[in-house]
Protein backbone atom coordinates (compact mmCIF):
# COMPACT_ATOMS: atom_id res chain seq x y z
CA UNK A 1 0.00 0.00 0.00
CA UNK A 2 1.51 3.31 -1.09
CA UNK A 3 0.93 6.87 0.04
CA UNK A 4 2.12 10.22 -1.22
CA UNK A 5 5.03 10.15 1.24
CA UNK A 6 6.18 6.62 0.43
CA UNK A 7 5.34 3.03 1.27
CA UNK A 8 3.31 2.73 4.49
CA UNK A 9 2.61 -0.99 4.41
CA UNK A 10 3.91 -4.03 2.57
CA UNK A 11 2.75 -7.62 2.64
CA UNK A 12 3.48 -10.89 0.91
CA UNK A 13 0.68 -13.43 0.51
CA UNK A 14 1.44 -16.97 -0.59
CA UNK A 15 -1.22 -19.65 -1.02
CA UNK A 16 -0.57 -23.33 -1.70
CA UNK A 17 -3.28 -25.88 -2.52
CA UNK A 18 -2.89 -29.38 -1.05
CA UNK A 19 -5.81 -31.77 -1.38
CA UNK A 20 -8.93 -30.17 0.06
CA UNK A 21 -7.01 -27.50 2.00
CA UNK A 22 -5.50 -24.17 0.96
CA UNK A 23 -2.54 -23.08 3.06
CA UNK A 24 -2.27 -19.29 3.19
CA UNK A 25 0.84 -17.55 4.51
CA UNK A 26 0.94 -13.79 5.05
CA UNK A 27 4.10 -11.89 5.88
CA UNK A 28 3.83 -8.25 6.97
CA UNK A 29 5.43 -5.89 9.47
CA UNK A 30 3.53 -7.62 12.28
CA UNK A 31 5.19 -10.92 11.45
CA UNK A 32 4.21 -14.19 9.81
CA UNK A 33 0.64 -15.47 9.93
CA UNK A 34 -0.64 -18.78 8.60
CA UNK A 35 -4.14 -20.19 8.18
CA UNK A 36 -6.00 -22.82 6.22
CA UNK A 37 -9.11 -22.57 4.05
CA UNK A 38 -11.35 -25.21 2.50
CA UNK A 39 -10.25 -25.89 -1.08
CA UNK A 40 -13.04 -27.26 -3.25
CA UNK A 41 -12.41 -29.44 -6.33
CA UNK A 42 -12.00 -27.20 -9.38
CA UNK A 43 -10.99 -24.13 -7.37
CA UNK A 44 -8.28 -22.05 -8.98
CA UNK A 45 -6.41 -18.73 -8.87
CA UNK A 46 -7.38 -15.49 -10.67
CA UNK A 47 -4.41 -15.39 -13.05
CA UNK A 48 -5.04 -18.95 -14.23
CA UNK A 49 -8.79 -18.28 -14.56
CA UNK A 50 -8.09 -15.18 -16.67
CA UNK A 51 -5.74 -17.18 -18.90
CA UNK A 52 -8.39 -19.85 -19.46
CA UNK A 53 -10.98 -17.17 -20.18
CA UNK A 54 -8.74 -15.70 -22.90
CA UNK A 55 -8.80 -19.04 -24.69
CA UNK A 56 -12.52 -19.64 -24.29
CA UNK A 57 -15.30 -18.41 -26.54
CA UNK A 58 -17.89 -18.97 -23.84
CA UNK A 59 -18.40 -17.78 -20.28
CA UNK A 60 -16.19 -19.28 -17.58
CA UNK A 61 -17.27 -19.52 -13.91
CA UNK A 62 -14.69 -20.16 -11.22
CA UNK A 63 -14.10 -20.34 -7.50
CA UNK A 64 -10.74 -18.68 -6.89
CA UNK A 65 -8.49 -17.47 -4.09
CA UNK A 66 -8.19 -13.70 -4.36
CA UNK A 67 -4.83 -12.60 -2.90
CA UNK A 68 -5.99 -8.98 -2.65
CA UNK A 69 -8.86 -9.94 -0.33
CA UNK A 70 -7.11 -13.05 0.98
CA UNK A 71 -10.40 -14.90 0.63
CA UNK A 72 -11.95 -17.45 -1.69
CA UNK A 73 -14.47 -15.77 -3.99
CA UNK A 74 -16.84 -16.76 -6.78
CA UNK A 75 -16.15 -15.04 -10.07
CA UNK A 76 -17.16 -15.35 -13.69
CA UNK A 77 -15.48 -14.37 -16.93
CA UNK A 78 -17.41 -13.46 -20.04
CA UNK A 79 -16.40 -15.25 -23.19
CA UNK A 80 -13.69 -13.44 -25.11
CA UNK A 81 -15.42 -11.13 -27.60
CA UNK A 82 -14.23 -8.72 -30.21
CA UNK A 83 -15.11 -5.04 -30.08
CA UNK A 84 -14.15 -1.91 -31.93
CA UNK A 85 -12.87 0.88 -29.69
CA UNK A 86 -10.98 4.14 -29.94
CA UNK A 87 -7.46 4.11 -28.49
CA UNK A 88 -5.25 7.18 -28.83
CA UNK A 89 -7.65 8.53 -31.44
CA UNK A 90 -7.53 5.41 -33.63
CA UNK A 91 -10.26 2.82 -34.17
CA UNK A 92 -8.80 -0.45 -32.91
CA UNK A 93 -10.15 -3.98 -32.64
CA UNK A 94 -9.58 -5.55 -29.24
CA UNK A 95 -10.72 -8.63 -27.39
CA UNK A 96 -12.63 -7.84 -24.20
CA UNK A 97 -12.91 -10.18 -21.23
CA UNK A 98 -15.09 -9.05 -18.32
CA UNK A 99 -14.45 -10.40 -14.82
CA UNK A 100 -17.44 -10.23 -12.48
CA UNK A 101 -17.51 -10.85 -8.74
CA UNK A 102 -20.12 -10.19 -6.08
CA UNK A 103 -18.91 -6.61 -5.69
CA UNK A 104 -17.48 -5.50 -9.02
CA UNK A 105 -17.15 -5.92 -12.78
CA UNK A 106 -13.81 -5.21 -14.45
CA UNK A 107 -12.86 -5.55 -18.12
CA UNK A 108 -9.55 -6.39 -19.74
CA UNK A 109 -8.72 -5.42 -23.33
CA UNK A 110 -6.27 -7.48 -25.36
CA UNK A 111 -4.89 -6.41 -28.74
CA UNK A 112 -4.12 -8.52 -31.82
CA UNK A 113 -0.66 -9.30 -30.41
CA UNK A 114 -2.24 -10.80 -27.26
CA UNK A 115 -0.89 -7.91 -25.21
CA UNK A 116 -3.01 -6.43 -22.44
CA UNK A 117 -3.57 -2.79 -23.40
CA UNK A 118 -6.07 -1.89 -20.67
CA UNK A 119 -7.18 -3.55 -17.46
CA UNK A 120 -9.73 -2.18 -15.02
CA UNK A 121 -8.84 -2.56 -11.35
CA UNK A 122 -11.88 -0.72 -9.96
CA UNK A 123 -14.04 -0.08 -13.00
CA UNK A 124 -13.15 3.08 -14.93
CA UNK A 125 -12.05 4.84 -11.72
CA UNK A 126 -8.71 3.00 -11.60
CA UNK A 127 -7.25 1.52 -14.77
CA UNK A 128 -3.91 -0.13 -15.58
CA UNK A 129 -2.48 0.76 -18.98
CA UNK A 130 0.35 -0.72 -20.98
CA UNK A 131 3.63 1.01 -20.19
CA UNK A 132 6.98 1.15 -21.95
CA UNK A 133 10.31 2.78 -21.13
CA UNK A 134 9.42 5.73 -23.37
CA UNK A 135 5.98 6.26 -21.86
CA UNK A 136 7.44 5.98 -18.35
CA UNK A 137 9.94 8.74 -19.13
CA UNK A 138 7.17 10.95 -20.48
CA UNK A 139 5.15 10.33 -17.32
CA UNK A 140 7.86 11.71 -15.04
CA UNK A 141 6.37 14.63 -13.16
CA UNK A 142 2.81 13.36 -13.50
CA UNK A 143 0.32 12.72 -16.26
CA UNK A 144 -3.14 14.24 -16.36
CA UNK A 145 -5.76 11.85 -17.72
CA UNK A 146 -9.35 12.55 -18.67
CA UNK A 147 -11.83 12.21 -15.81
CA UNK A 148 -13.82 9.00 -15.75
CA UNK A 149 -16.93 10.82 -14.55
CA UNK A 150 -18.54 13.84 -16.22
CA UNK A 151 -21.29 16.05 -14.81
CA UNK A 152 -23.67 18.50 -16.37
CA UNK A 153 -22.61 22.13 -16.04
CA UNK A 154 -24.55 22.74 -12.84
CA UNK A 155 -23.11 19.65 -11.15
CA UNK A 156 -26.54 18.21 -10.39
CA UNK A 157 -26.02 14.80 -12.01
CA UNK A 158 -23.49 12.98 -14.16
CA UNK A 159 -22.32 9.89 -16.01
CA UNK A 160 -19.36 7.58 -15.66
CA UNK A 161 -17.59 7.11 -18.99
CA UNK A 162 -17.73 3.31 -19.45
CA UNK A 163 -14.36 3.09 -21.23
CA UNK A 164 -12.28 4.92 -23.88
CA UNK A 165 -14.62 3.74 -26.63
CA UNK A 166 -16.81 6.65 -25.47
CA UNK A 167 -15.88 10.33 -25.63
CA UNK A 168 -17.47 13.21 -23.76
CA UNK A 169 -19.14 15.71 -26.08
CA UNK A 170 -18.11 19.29 -25.37
CA UNK A 171 -20.27 22.40 -25.61
CA UNK A 172 -23.44 20.68 -24.36
CA UNK A 173 -26.00 23.03 -22.75
CA UNK A 174 -26.59 22.96 -19.00
CA UNK A 175 -28.90 20.15 -17.93
CA UNK A 176 -27.50 17.56 -20.32
CA UNK A 177 -24.54 15.17 -20.64
CA UNK A 178 -23.72 13.40 -23.90
CA UNK A 179 -21.24 10.61 -24.70
CA UNK A 180 -20.46 9.39 -28.21
CA UNK A 181 -18.89 6.22 -29.59
CA UNK A 182 -17.40 7.26 -32.93
CA UNK A 183 -16.45 3.70 -33.85
CA UNK A 184 -20.12 2.74 -34.11
CA UNK A 185 -21.99 6.03 -34.37
CA UNK A 186 -23.68 5.44 -31.00
CA UNK A 187 -24.64 8.00 -28.35
CA UNK A 188 -25.64 8.12 -24.70
CA UNK A 189 -27.41 11.17 -23.33
CA UNK A 190 -28.74 12.10 -19.91
CA UNK A 191 -31.10 15.08 -20.01
CA UNK A 192 -33.01 16.98 -17.32
CA UNK A 193 -36.65 17.63 -18.21
CA UNK A 194 -37.77 20.64 -16.19
CA UNK A 195 -40.86 21.73 -18.09
CA UNK A 196 -43.33 19.28 -16.55
CA UNK A 197 -45.99 20.26 -14.03
CA UNK A 198 -44.93 19.22 -10.49
CA UNK A 199 -47.92 16.89 -10.28
CA UNK A 200 -46.98 14.95 -13.43
CA UNK A 201 -46.80 11.19 -12.87
CA UNK A 202 -43.83 9.09 -13.98
CA UNK A 203 -45.98 7.29 -16.57
CA UNK A 204 -47.24 10.55 -18.05
CA UNK A 205 -43.72 11.95 -18.23
CA UNK A 206 -42.46 8.78 -19.94
CA UNK A 207 -45.29 8.95 -22.47
CA UNK A 208 -44.38 12.56 -23.29
CA UNK A 209 -40.69 11.64 -23.63
CA UNK A 210 -41.64 8.84 -26.04
CA UNK A 211 -43.50 11.29 -28.26
CA UNK A 212 -40.61 13.76 -28.07
CA UNK A 213 -38.14 11.04 -29.07
CA UNK A 214 -40.23 10.08 -32.10
CA UNK A 215 -40.25 13.69 -33.28
CA UNK A 216 -36.45 13.87 -32.99
CA UNK A 217 -35.98 10.46 -34.67
CA UNK A 218 -38.87 10.01 -37.12
CA UNK A 219 -37.39 6.77 -38.45
CA UNK A 220 -37.69 5.06 -35.05
CA UNK A 221 -40.88 3.72 -33.50
CA UNK A 222 -41.26 3.56 -29.74
CA UNK A 223 -42.77 0.27 -28.57
CA UNK A 224 -44.17 -0.77 -25.21
CA UNK A 225 -42.83 0.29 -21.84
CA UNK A 226 -41.81 -1.58 -18.70
CA UNK A 227 -41.03 -0.70 -15.10
CA UNK A 228 -37.39 -0.99 -14.00
CA UNK A 229 -35.21 0.32 -11.17
CA UNK A 230 -32.19 2.57 -11.70
CA UNK A 231 -30.05 3.24 -8.63
CA UNK A 232 -33.01 2.13 -6.47
CA UNK A 233 -35.29 4.63 -8.19
CA UNK A 234 -38.42 3.72 -10.09
CA UNK A 235 -38.08 4.25 -13.81
CA UNK A 236 -39.97 3.55 -17.02
CA UNK A 237 -38.03 2.01 -19.89
CA UNK A 238 -39.10 2.20 -23.54
CA UNK A 239 -37.59 0.44 -26.53
CA UNK A 240 -37.42 2.06 -29.97
CA UNK A 241 -36.51 0.38 -33.25
CA UNK A 242 -36.37 1.46 -36.87
CA UNK A 243 -34.05 3.32 -39.16
CA UNK A 244 -33.26 2.35 -42.72
CA UNK A 245 -32.86 -1.12 -44.19
CA UNK A 246 -29.12 -0.53 -44.56
CA UNK A 247 -28.72 0.87 -41.06
CA UNK A 248 -31.33 -0.37 -38.58
CA UNK A 249 -31.14 1.46 -35.26
CA UNK A 250 -32.19 0.68 -31.72
CA UNK A 251 -32.66 2.81 -28.62
CA UNK A 252 -33.51 2.35 -24.96
CA UNK A 253 -35.14 5.33 -23.26
CA UNK A 254 -35.29 5.42 -19.45
CA UNK A 255 -37.27 8.07 -17.59
CA UNK A 256 -37.00 8.62 -13.82
CA UNK A 257 -37.98 11.27 -11.28
CA UNK A 258 -35.23 13.63 -10.11
CA UNK A 259 -35.49 16.53 -7.65
CA UNK A 260 -39.12 17.29 -8.46
CA UNK A 261 -38.61 16.92 -12.21
CA UNK A 262 -37.45 14.08 -14.48
CA UNK A 263 -34.33 12.73 -16.17
CA UNK A 264 -34.25 10.89 -19.49
CA UNK A 265 -31.41 8.49 -20.26
CA UNK A 266 -31.23 7.61 -23.98
CA UNK A 267 -28.91 4.90 -25.33
CA UNK A 268 -28.93 4.96 -29.14
CA UNK A 269 -26.87 2.66 -31.38
CA UNK A 270 -26.98 0.71 -34.64
CA UNK A 271 -28.74 -2.61 -34.13
CA UNK A 272 -25.65 -4.45 -35.43
CA UNK A 273 -23.53 -2.99 -32.60
CA UNK A 274 -26.09 -3.35 -29.82
CA UNK A 275 -24.82 -6.62 -28.37
CA UNK A 276 -21.27 -5.23 -28.29
CA UNK A 277 -22.35 -2.06 -26.47
CA UNK A 278 -25.04 -3.55 -24.21
CA UNK A 279 -22.65 -4.04 -21.27
CA UNK A 280 -21.67 -0.35 -21.51
CA UNK A 281 -25.32 0.68 -21.37
CA UNK A 282 -25.94 -1.53 -18.33
CA UNK A 283 -22.90 -0.04 -16.62
CA UNK A 284 -24.35 3.43 -17.17
CA UNK A 285 -27.58 2.48 -15.43
CA UNK A 286 -25.76 0.96 -12.47
CA UNK A 287 -23.47 3.96 -12.00
CA UNK A 288 -25.58 7.06 -12.67
CA UNK A 289 -24.61 9.85 -10.28
CA UNK A 290 -27.77 11.64 -9.25
CA UNK A 291 -26.63 14.07 -6.55
CA UNK A 292 -24.13 16.94 -6.36
CA UNK A 293 -22.54 15.36 -3.27
CA UNK A 294 -21.72 12.22 -5.23
CA UNK A 295 -19.98 14.27 -7.92
CA UNK A 296 -18.14 16.68 -5.61
CA UNK A 297 -17.98 15.02 -2.18
CA UNK A 298 -17.18 17.07 0.90
CA UNK A 299 -13.56 16.52 1.88
CA UNK A 300 -13.18 14.49 5.06
CA UNK A 301 -10.41 12.98 7.15
CA UNK A 302 -6.81 13.50 5.93
CA UNK A 303 -7.91 15.34 2.77
CA UNK A 304 -9.91 17.91 4.74
CA UNK A 305 -7.08 18.37 7.25
CA UNK A 306 -4.58 18.83 4.42
CA UNK A 307 -6.66 21.53 2.80
CA UNK A 308 -7.12 23.38 6.10
CA UNK A 309 -3.38 23.41 6.72
CA UNK A 310 -3.22 20.56 9.23
CA UNK A 311 -0.32 18.15 8.60
CA UNK A 312 -1.38 15.57 6.12
CA UNK A 313 -1.86 11.92 7.06
CA UNK A 314 -0.97 9.12 4.63
CA UNK A 315 -3.66 8.35 2.08
CA UNK A 316 -3.86 4.78 0.84
CA UNK A 317 -4.09 4.28 -2.90
CA UNK A 318 -4.43 1.11 -4.94
CA UNK A 319 -1.41 0.04 -6.92
CA UNK A 320 -1.28 -1.35 -10.44
CA UNK A 321 0.50 -4.51 -11.60
CA UNK A 322 4.22 -4.01 -12.15
CA UNK A 323 3.95 -4.24 -15.92
CA UNK A 324 1.38 -1.44 -16.06
CA UNK A 325 1.11 2.19 -15.09
CA UNK A 326 -2.02 2.99 -13.06
CA UNK A 327 -4.26 5.79 -14.33
CA UNK A 328 -6.59 7.15 -11.61
CA UNK A 329 -9.11 9.88 -12.14
CA UNK A 330 -7.74 13.25 -13.10
CA UNK A 331 -7.46 15.65 -10.18
CA UNK A 332 -10.23 18.30 -10.29
CA UNK A 333 -8.83 21.81 -10.52
CA UNK A 334 -8.20 23.33 -7.11
CA UNK A 335 -9.02 20.19 -5.15
CA UNK A 336 -7.17 17.35 -3.52
CA UNK A 337 -7.18 14.10 -5.56
CA UNK A 338 -10.27 11.96 -4.99
CA UNK A 339 -10.78 8.48 -6.41
CA UNK A 340 -14.48 7.76 -6.76
CA UNK A 341 -15.80 4.23 -7.23
CA UNK A 342 -18.86 3.80 -9.49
Amino acid sequence: IAARRGIVEERIVEATASGDRLHVMRLDRAGRHERQLDWAPGATFPLLARTLARRSSGAVAATAFDPALEEIVTCSYSGARQRLVTLDGNATKVTEIAETTATSRNSTWIDANLQTVRRELAGPSLVALQSSADSARLAVGGVRTASAVVSEQGGEFGLWVPNPAWQVQEGIPQGQVVLACDAHGATISLTRLDHFDPETSLEAAADAVGRWFTLLHPGLKVGGSSRIAIRDRKAVQMLAKGGSAKRPMRAEIDVMAHQGQFLALVCLAPAAAWDELAADFEFLRRSLELSPQALAPTLQGPLARSKSGTPEAPVNTATAPKQHAASPLAKPAGRQPIVRIP
